[in-house]
């Protein structure tokens, strides 16, 4: 993605110091920001009610946005769309669609 001139950046909940350990470890190359008030979280609308197996919970809705150089949101990935096994490649084809 990096290669087409998209750059990543990963909010959570997390604490910065979690993240870092994370990123670490499954060697993450790219920004990861700390809301650990949800305040961005819940102004992008990606924080809520979900069920998790079989019970209501209240967390991140796993949400992708891809945003152009202007700042336009261009495509968003729901928690419904977003396979993670191939999540990167559900992006690149998008990018290609837009492109």
């Amino acid at each position: 993605m990096a290669a087409k001139g998209y750059e990543i950046i990963s909010v959570s909940k997390d604490k910065q110091t979690l993240q870092k350990k994370f990123a670490d470890v499954q060697g993450l190359h790219f920004s990861l920001i700390a809301d650990t008030e949800t305040t961005l979280q819940q102004e992008l609308g990606c924080w809520g009610e979900k069920v998790a197996c079989g019970r209501k919970t209240v967390g991140i809705l796993r949400t992708t946005y891809l945003v152009n150089e202007e700042g336009v949101t261009e495509k968003i990935f729901s928690p419904k769309e977003i396979k993670t096994k191939i999540h990167a490649e559900q992006i690149l084809d998008a990018i290609e669609k837009m492109g």
